[in-house]
């Protein structure tokens, strides 16, 4: 997307909120609570469009598509310490995670500071004008990609992501809203192991994945067991060493 078509999506945003920040205090009667609308503002700055609009400048800058050495682009929300009741006093930071293979001379080249503080003043204030923001709302950081840091960055966030979907499909169990479709679980339940161990082999190698299969096949013996011993229903499920449904 072209930065015209960035902007024009960023102001339009823009002056959505300011637009219903003022019909709600018209409503109420009360004064437009700019600390709050600026907080949400720059909840929407998290999005693609600016992340993309600051990849789109850098990537002008050096003459190298963004992809070839940009890691990632991280927003920070950060307080200056003015009272919290006004639009000032909040901020972003911008942390511009660089390639670990980016060439240092190329790094070097995108500063346009000599202020040892700042790496990138001139493209901060174009970036605040772009964000409707003052100047020394925004502070742009640029660092080279630390795999350990990456690992630690996305590894919640992605277990989390694996969560919502197990928690999204364990609904389908519901059978007042599903109707009974334990054969089709069963089916479920094979491709989602059969996924789980190839990431156990790709964190575990081989033998991980191979001891966990067996811990599986022992389960599966058992349970085909005690169905034959009528001990469960018709479904087979995990059992302890008793015998008894877990």
């Amino acid at each position: 997307m072209t930065n015209k078509d960035i902007k024009k999506k960023l102001k339009v945003a823009y002056d959505k909120l300011q637009a219903d920040a003022l019909r709600s205090a018209k409503k109420t009667s009360k004064p437009v609570n700019k600390a709050k609308v600026m907080d949400k503002w720059l909840d929407k700055l998290e999005g693609r469009y600016a992340k993309g609009l600051i990849r789109n400048y850098l990537e002008d800058m050096v003459k190298i598509p963004a992809n070839d050495f940009i890691s990632a682009i991280q927003f920070i929300r950060v307080s200056f310490g003015f009272n919290e009741y006004t639009e000032d006093s909040q901020g972003l930071k911008i942390v511009i995670i660089f390639s670990n293979t980016f060439d240092l001379k190329i790094l070097s080249g995108l500063s346009d500071s000599k202020d040892q503080n700042r790496d990138f003043p001139l493209l901060e204030s174009k970036i605040a004008k772009d964000f409707f923001l003052k100047p020394y709302q925004i502070e742009i950081e640029g660092k080279k990609r630390d795999p350990r840091e990456s690992f630690e960055r996305l590894k919640d966030k992605r277990v989390d992501d694996v969560k919502k979907k197990m928690e999204a499909l364990g609904k389908l169990s519901e059978t007042k809203n599903y109707g009974n479709n334990y054969e089709e679980w069963l089916e479920m339940k094979d491709e989602i192991m059969d996924s789980f161990l190839e990431l156990i082999e790709k964190f575990e190698g081989k033998d991980g994945k191979d001891n966990f299969e067996k811990i599986l096949m022992l389960t599966k013996i058992f349970n085909i067991e005690l169905r034959e011993e009528e001990k469960f229903g018709s479904n087979p499920v995990f059992a302890n060493e008793s015998g008894e449904p877990i």
